[in-house]
């Protein structure tokens, strides 16, 4: 059984409330929604990122799908995150929650964290077709300060003070997996754990583009940025992957 609250909580957030006692580090309201063509070794795609954000709350909605099909997805990743300060740091991240649905030869593999703060971890619920990717699982954080969910890192990055630092040495952090278990079917030499040790910074700067390299399990990631700081392109070369926005 899904938890049916965390999913409205995640779709509609503003009308799902967190307690939380941080404070904002930006008080600012948007919704964006941009189209990114994708290329993988299995194929070419479009790629949807939905982002909303309230105050310090952050959702992203990401989906994927064959051009001119955008009803019926082949993946869709939602996630939310906290972002505030405290007394001892300025920069705060706390992901929330996170829904991954993705579906191989035809059957649909899901997963869902959800926070438990009580305990520092993330209760894990997944249900798919295979027994080893069924039920409910603990996961504790590692410690850290800084955590991003994968599909949330642009925003992340750039919420935390990251990509406006433009750092030359590298920053740790660590990736959360939206997409744990199934993301270790997708991409090769992978940890498969849900959360992995990365780093970031700065690559490459020119008037107009910002290219910043993240590192995780010996593999670079680049992402693209203009000199606004927003997301345009993103390469992970040793997975064949590339993501390019199109214009609206």
């Amino acid at each position: 059984m899904r938890w049916t609250s965390l999913f409205i909580c995640l779709v509609t957030l503003l009308s799902c409330s967190h307690d939380n006692k941080s404070t904002s580090t930006e008080n600012v309201n948007s919704n964006t929604s941009n189209y990114f063509s994708l290329k993988d070794q299995s194929g070419e795609y479009i790629l949807k990122r939905d982002i909303l954000i309230k105050n310090s709350t952050v959702l992203t909605r990401q989906s994927i799908f064959v051009s001119g099909q955008e009803d019926r997805p082949l993946e869709k990743t939602v996630t939310k995150s906290k972002y505030g300060s405290s007394k001892n740091r300025k920069n705060l991240v706390r992901p929330l929650a996170s829904q991954h649905s993705i579906w191989f030869e035809k059957n649909k593999y899901f997963s869902q964290f959800k926070l438990n703060i009580k305990n520092r971890s993330f209760d894990v619920l997944m249900e798919s077709p295979e027994r080893k990717w069924n039920g409910k699982e603990s996961l504790k954080f590692p410690k850290a300060k800084i955590f991003c969910w994968f599909s949330q890192l642009p925003e992340c990055l750039h919420k935390v003070g990251i990509l406006a630092k433009k750092p030359k040495i590298a920053v740790s952090f660590y990736i959360v997996w939206g997409g744990y278990p199934y993301y270790s079917e997708q991409y090769n030499g992978v940890s498969g754990r849900a959360f992995s040790r990365a780093s970031v910074k700065i690559d490459a700067q020119t008037e107009g583009r910002n290219v910043f390299v993240v590192s995780v399990d010996y593999q670079n990631i680049f992402y693209h940025f203009n000199s606004n700081l927003e997301f345009e392109k993103m390469f992970w070369i040793t997975q064949g992957i590339s993501m390019m926005r199109l214009e609206n």
